[in-house]
């Protein structure tokens, strides 16, 4: 399972890490509540997310601001994250308008994530693109192992700016903010898995649809693959692209499977033990080459 660090910039502390604000709303609020809604649908893909705060604090110590800033480095750094992303919104002279991607250095896979977000969020909001910055967040996001220094992949997001009335129009709408949280959550899906990870039926992906479907009727997937490790994870991909690159859920070696797949009319089980659900497709061996080898005479049968 990946693990990934959600960071809602800033906190409802006075004099200490507050952030900007505009028309009545305020950056600590609005980017929290696009992190709790990106968290939710991050999750149905299996991937573990930490939040570094929750509330109006930081989940730590946060009496000023570079002490919140350490706090939220050391919660990704502690717990050797795979992906750090820090969710803000902007400010500048209520003219200038639209979202911007911050990345500390360019070349590695801060860079990679961050052209995977940056045109979804260009859906929304005019692009400003990727900037090299030297925000705390970004450098100081890293680990020891050993004696080696890992640098965890970081993002920060300013998502657009609160002091530009249409800008903040946006941002001001639930609506737009689940777009926003869906956009994070799929970019976070295709940095991972490589793919268009979730789900697509006429052109609406499961993250969307499952967060319309919430009201009375039951969402069920089409197809889903549930692939049991990562050693398993070429033969998932290869049924997934020709599955109108369905869900792909990995169990991780565990014997619990996401909710949603389960609910699939069609599930494809890539490696491990069975499930013994309705609808189930098997295509296992003792070694991944033996799967890959069940899943070969799957196609060509």
């Amino acid at each position: 399972m990946y693990t990934i660090v959600l960071d809602a910039g800033h906190q409802s502390i006075p004099n200490a890490d507050t952030g900007c604000s505009g028309f009545g709303i305020h950056e600590e609020d609005i980017v929290l509540d696009i992190c709790k809604r990106a968290k939710s649908l991050i999750e149905l893909n299996n991937i573990k997310v930490i939040m570094t705060r929750d509330g109006t604090k930081v989940n730590g110590d946060g009496s000023s601001l570079n002490a919140s800033l350490n706090t939220r480095c050391k919660i990704a750094n502690d717990n050797k994250v795979d992906l750090f992303l820090s969710c803000h919104c902007d400010a500048f002279n209520s003219q200038a308008y639209g979202t911007t991607c911050h990345i500390f250095g360019t070349g590695g896979n801060s860079e990679r994530f961050a052209k995977i977000l940056s045109p979804l969020m260009g859906k929304l909001f005019y692009n400003r693109g990727i900037k090299v910055s030297n925000f705390q967040v970004l450098r100081n996001t890293e680990y020891k192992v050993g004696d080696k220094t890992i640098s965890i992949p970081a993002v920060l997001l300013e998502t657009a700016f609160l002091d530009n009335k249409d800008d903040n129009a946006k941002l001001a709408d639930p609506n737009a903010r689940q777009e926003i949280a869906i956009n994070i959550a799929k970019s976070i899906c295709v940095y991972f898995f490589g793919v268009d990870y979730v789900y697509k039926d006429n052109n609406i992906s499961t993250i969307q649809t499952i967060n319309n479907n919430n009201q009375g009727s039951e969402f069920k997937m089409d197809c889903c693959i549930v692939y049991f490790s990562s050693a398993d994870y070429s033969s998932a991909l290869i049924l997934s692209n020709l599955n109108k690159s369905c869900a792909m859920f990995c169990r991780n070696a565990s014997p619990s499977v996401n909710s949603y797949a389960l609910k699939s009319k069609k599930i494809i089980v890539v490696g491990g033990p069975k499930l013994n659900v309705s609808g189930e497709i098997y295509l296992s061996g003792n070694l991944a080459s033996d799967t890959l080898i069940a899943v070969s005479n799957y196609l060509q049968g």
